[in-house]
């Protein structure tokens, strides 16, 4: 059984021919296809709504703590 991570805060710890043989893997499945422009930016902006519009739920001190100011997809370039 092979480890898994979730949002949570945990790593998992690899070899890294292993993490490579994965990405080849998911690539060579082409269960995805590419977009013109990635969806980062317009879901950094539906962040941004949300945080500003939950007053009660985050401090307006503490706002910038959920706001990633350069956000970007991972890149698999180097692999």
């Amino acid at each position: 059984m092979l480890p898994t991570a979730d949002k949570g805060n945990s790593v998992v710890i690899l070899p890294t021919l292993h993490y490579e043989n994965r990405i080849e893997k998911f690539l060579s499945d082409r269960s995805y296809h590419k977009v013109a422009t990635g969806p980062t930016n317009a879901f950094q902006i539906a962040v941004r709504i949300t945080v500003k519009q939950s007053k009660s739920l985050i401090l307006k001190d503490s706002r910038w703590k959920y706001i990633n100011m350069k956000p970007s997809a991972p890149s698999t370039k180097d692999l």
